[in-house]
């Protein structure tokens, strides 16, 4: 048995005046039983001579949409956002499914997927658009591997699940265009996202004051059009989210801005991702001996990565971060594995993961899982660690199982939006992936890397940014 509900087609308009075309609306238009659309996706680069007026101009776009609420609208400059376990769990299992009759359409269209679309051409077209995502993600990605397409696709349903309901409601009407405007820098798999969204129908506007997209790949250049202005900003502004105070309502979801016209199925909605930090809590600590120190190796694992053919091919490192058996590593160290064969000191077994979790390409985290209770290294550093304080880095270099050596930070290196710790305790390949560690036990740093060419010049990255990447995962020791 086949589906015969047609897909929506999408045909790309070339924008003139972007930022006013992208405020009209493009109608669904009925042809032989299937639905034809035409979408903006357009990418705006550059700024005007004056900046007031560019910024006002983009405001512009912001007090509109308010003003119309019925056109669901929102508005994004990053999709840094953390979903929990149960969630991603979830995804997993529908991903499973779907990797199976992922070719029979007929199999694929009774699949469950996230965020039911009440119009059948519609949510057709949802599946239809994950799968050719997917496809292109695979294609158009270097050193693609199963478990990084496995790791992106439980994202993308993640995404799926939480933006859609604000984007498609009740019985979608065929004469409304979502709109999504992203502003800044973007992500190779944020701009995939924008690709899916576009494939149902909606008008994306990227802005970007300084640039185009870095390494654009060739069917968002073909889908997408490129309006560029004559001059470029040296920064990304802040062109903040603006409405009276009186129209504004605080839900206790902090990631999202209501407007006071809300109703259940009619929302303009501002997505701000940024992180809020809380002040830890001083608690008196004791620092530990090396001795004490050593014996947090029960929770430092070493991983053998194997290809396809199950043969191993090189090692690193993993620290526990949940007793459930979560191993926080660099992705460097599993991004092109098939599986991976974990071995905890005291413990003559080896244990075989097959997926990554999670993971971040910028940050070079990963989180791969396997089924043992374990003790996590506590992440909860009080104080913020200073240059010339003690450490003690624990990794298994060049194979060498769990090794122990110390040193000291030497000094801070900021390498775009990484933030790294320099330190001088001696690591070797194999090291990666492994704890530094301060003098109570504390995980201060994923080791990630070291200079050949220098003498004990390593780096770890540091443990705000492992909060921030794996912070579903990280279990909070007492």
């Amino acid at each position: 048995m086949l589906c015969t509900i047609k897909p929506l087609k999408i045909l790309i308009k070339k924008s003139h005046e972007p930022l006013i075309e992208f405020m009209s609306n493009m109608p669904y238009t009925s042809k032989s039983s299937s639905y034809i659309k035409e979408v903006y996706f357009t990418r705006y680069i550059g700024v005007e001579y004056s900046i007031d007026k560019y910024i006002e101009k983009i405001k512009k776009i912001d007090d509109y949409f308010f003003n119309n609420p019925k056109i669901p609208y929102i508005r994004l400059s990053n999709l840094n956002m953390s979903f929990d376990k149960s969630q991603t769990d979830n995804m997993l299992k529908i991903f499973n499914t779907y990797d199976k009759v992922k070719f029979n359409s007929w199999n694929l269209y009774s699949i469950d997927f996230p965020c039911k679309i009440e119009n059948d051409t519609l949510d057709w077209t949802k599946k239809i658009a994950f799968k050719n995502t997917l496809d292109l993600f695979d294609t158009s990605m270097p050193n693609s591997t199963p478990s990084i397409v496995k790791n992106f696709a439980v994202k993308l349903l993640c995404w799926i699940e939480y933006f859609l309901p604000k984007l498609f409601y009740n019985k979608t009407k065929t004469n409304i265009s979502p709109k999504i405007v992203y502003f800044g820098n973007i992500k190779r798999q944020e701009l995939f996202f924008l690709y899916f969204l576009s494939q149902l129908g909606c008008d994306i506007l990227y802005i970007n004051p300084c640039k185009d997209i870095i390494d654009l790949y060739p069917e968002c250049s073909n889908f997408s059009t490129l309006f560029e202005l004559s001059k470029k900003s040296t920064d990304i502004l802040e062109i903040p989210f603006e409405k009276s105070v009186s129209n504004i309502n605080y839900k206790e979801d902090t990631n999202k801005i209501y407007t006071s016209t809300d109703r259940p199925h009619s929302e303009s909605t501002f997505i701000n991702t940024k992180h809020t930090s809380k002040k830890p809590i001083q608690n008196k600590e004791i620092e530990l001996s090396y001795e004490e120190l050593a014996m947090l190796s029960s929770s430092i694992v070493m991983i053998v990565v194997c290809n396809s053919e199950e043969k191993p091919f090189k090692s690193g490192s993993g620290v526990v971060i949940n007793s459930e058996g979560y191993i926080l590593t660099n992705l460097h160290v599993v991004n092109d594995g098939y599986s991976f064969l974990v071995r905890f000191e005291n413990d003559d077994n080896v244990y075989t993961s097959y997926q990554i979790i999670k993971y971040h390409t910028d940050y070079d985290l990963a989180v791969i899982k396997v089924d043992r209770k374990c003790k996590p290294i506590p992440i909860n550093v009080s104080k913020k660690p200073v240059r010339g304080q003690k450490i003690v880095a624990i990794g298994s270099p060049l194979g060498l199982f769990n090794t122990v050596s110390d040193g000291i930070i030497s000094a801070f290196r900021d390498f775009e939006t990484v933030q790294m710790i320099q330190f001088t305790a001696p690591i070797s390949s194999g090291s990666s992936g492994g704890a530094l560690l301060d003098m109570f036990g504390n995980l201060l740093g994923l080791i990630s890397a070291g200079y050949d060419d220098g003498q004990n010049l390593n780096l770890a990255v540091e443990s705000n940014l492992v909060k921030m990447f794996a912070n579903n995962f990280i279990e909070i020791i007492k």
